[in-house]
């Protein structure tokens, strides 16, 4: 299974997940990342709770520290988030999760939600739930690039109107040469 691979190699990308002999306490490791993340310290909160997933795999605690790990590569305040890290993470969680599982749906609320806002979605898959509709990130891009055309023929409009305005001028100025020299 794909996931079984992902989140230790998270973890390590993260650059905190140090050897450990024993397995550790699920409690602690997801009191620490949660403490962590609350600090701000995305990092250390990721690399807890792919630690903790990777060691408790298939436990409520090890779905609960994988959709943990995919909230901070989705989080907004993470500056180094990866959405398509996050969605991916959720893609694996929901691969794993059963049809019984509490986690199954919160997974596929966010992994639609990820792409919702841009994530690229992994690769396809029968048990991903669809997108249904078009994403917020889709019309975003459409109405920027609306916006931008728009842009354009202002520009465009603009610039005809100036040349028009000079025409005007022109001929006022001629039309007012003219009545000078008929008045003379």
């Amino acid at each position: 299974m794909r996931g079984i691979l992902l989140l230790p190699i998270l973890a390590i990308l993260a650059g905190c997940v140090q050897p450990r002999t024993d397995t550790p306490t699920p409690e602690p490791n997801l009191g620490h990342g949660l403490d962590a993340w609350r600090n701000g310290d995305h990092t250390s909160a990721l690399g807890e709770f792919a630690l903790l997933a990777t060691l408790h795999p298939g436990t409520r605690t090890g779905e609960q520290a994988r959709l943990l790990a995919a909230s901070i590569e989705l989080d907004p305040r993470n500056p180094q988030r990866r959405l398509d890290m996050g969605a991916a993470i959720l893609a694996d969680a929901i691969a794993a999760a059963s049809d019984s599982s509490h986690s199954r749906p919160l997974a596929e609320t966010l992994y639609l939600l990820a792409l919702d806002v841009g994530a690229q979605p992994p690769e396809p898959d029968e048990s991903l739930p669809a997108f249904p509709g078009t994403t917020l990130a889709s019309r975003v891009r459409s109405l920027l690039d609306e916006l931008e055309a728009r842009r354009h023929e202002i520009e465009r409009l603009q610039q005809e109107l100036k040349q028009k305005d000079q025409e005007i001028q022109k001929l006022s100025n001629e039309l007012e040469r003219i009545r000078k020299t008929l008045k003379h």
